[in-house]
């Protein structure tokens, strides 16, 4: 079910987990019983979507689910279905806590029970198993999505859960919010054109690792984690979102094309130098205490666009001055100021950019 209609992958994946919860509640199985049947399950699944003779029948399952839900919703495609897929509330919608869910899952994947076994064993990620990500993260390949499930997996250790093969310690849930880590660097190419997530999609794990992310495509690709990945980011096309403060991680970010997008609720941090072509876009949503303000730790070289706009209930009166960006080193300049709804102006520091709201 969540293959084919992965607009509400992670709302299925907790479905299941509370149909297994069910089972042991009802005194029909013990949680080794349900741990067991989940690998079963999804080995069984994997299987079936691996199979030569099963490739058009998957393809068009998935093209049948995805044209009968946009007809029944009204909507215009896979993108809107996204869209209108998290649009009810909790009064309606008792899985629309995202958090929430994935709390509930975790603890289900080991039921809490203790270790057994060493807890440092190497990830295992079983032949095929990438597959169960191809509708949810369309614009990866086949090995980017298995180093996806590789880099969100659940520890070793745990009983029943280190089979050879690996399915124990998937983490679906988690996989389904991308990277955990970049072990190498990741250069992800979103084709919006192809509609749906390939045109926009929000990775919310905490990625760690020593590799480097390049986007690529005219595609919008969210960051929304604590991340700690040390090789440094770059935009080549379309748009990043900064939708957490330490988005970034410590490492350098270049803008060489595209728009990157300051739309945490606090000011974003960049580690390493900051450094924006001509043809790159800044926008930032400023609000009260420093949201959508910049700081890097390195320098901070600028040329190409800035556009500016205000965050809801925030209404600087003319003459406020905004600190939007500060870094040990400031040169270049934008080449275009863009506010919507003011005129404003900018001063430029040694060490940091102010904008002045004229009117």
């Amino acid at each position: 079910m969540a293959y084919l209609v992965p607009q509400r992958f992670q709302e299925m994946i907790t479905r299941a987990s509370e149909l297994g919860e069910d089972r042991i509640l009802a005194g029909m199985h013990s949680p080794l019983d349900v741990m067991a049947g989940r690998m079963l399950g999804t080995a069984t699944v994997v299987y079936n979507l691996n199979k030569a003779d099963n490739a058009a029948l998957k393809n068009d399952a998935y093209s049948q689910a995805q044209s009968w839900l946009i007809a029944k919703s009204g909507v215009a495609d896979a993108g809107a279905l996204e869209v209108a897929a998290h649009a009810a509330p909790l009064a309606t919608d008792r899985f629309v806590d995202h958090d929430a869910n994935r709390a509930y899952v975790l603890q289900r994947l080991s039921y809490g029970m203790p270790t057994i076994h060493a807890t440092d064993q190497p990830a295992r990620v079983p032949q095929g198993a990438e597959e169960l990500l191809e509708t949810r993260l369309p614009y990866l390949g086949g090995e980017q999505r298995r180093a996806v499930l590789k880099t969100t997996e659940i520890a070793s250790g745990y009983p029943l859960l280190d089979d050879a093969e690996g399915y124990g310690r998937l983490d679906l849930f988690a996989a389904a919010d991308g990277y955990g880590a970049f072990e190498q660097d990741v250069t992800v190419t979103m084709d919006a054109a192809k509609g749906g997530f390939n045109a926009i999609d929000t990775w919310r794990n905490d990625i760690t690792g020593k590799g480097r992310l390049v986007k690529r495509g005219e595609g919008i690709l969210g960051l929304s984690g604590a991340n700690s990945y040390a090789g440094g980011t770059v935009l080549e096309e379309g748009a990043l979102v900064a939708l957490s403060p330490s988005a970034f991680g410590p490492g350098d970010l270049t803008v060489d094309r595209g728009s990157l997008v300051l739309a945490a609720d606090k000011p974003v941090t960049v580690g390493g130098d900051y450094q924006q072509l001509t043809t790159a876009v800044l926008k930032q949503r400023l609000g009260a205490n420093g949201e959508g303000a910049l700081i890097v730790h390195g320098k901070a070289v600028l040329a190409g666009e800035l556009d500016v706009t205000l965050a809801d209930g925030f209404v600087p009166t003319p003459g406020t001055k905004i600190e939007i960006l500060k870094a040990s080193v400031v040169t270049g300049a934008f080449e275009k100021l863009t506010v919507a709804g003011h005129r404003a102006s900018l001063s430029y520091g040694p060490k940091a950019i102010v904008l002045t709201i004229d009117g």
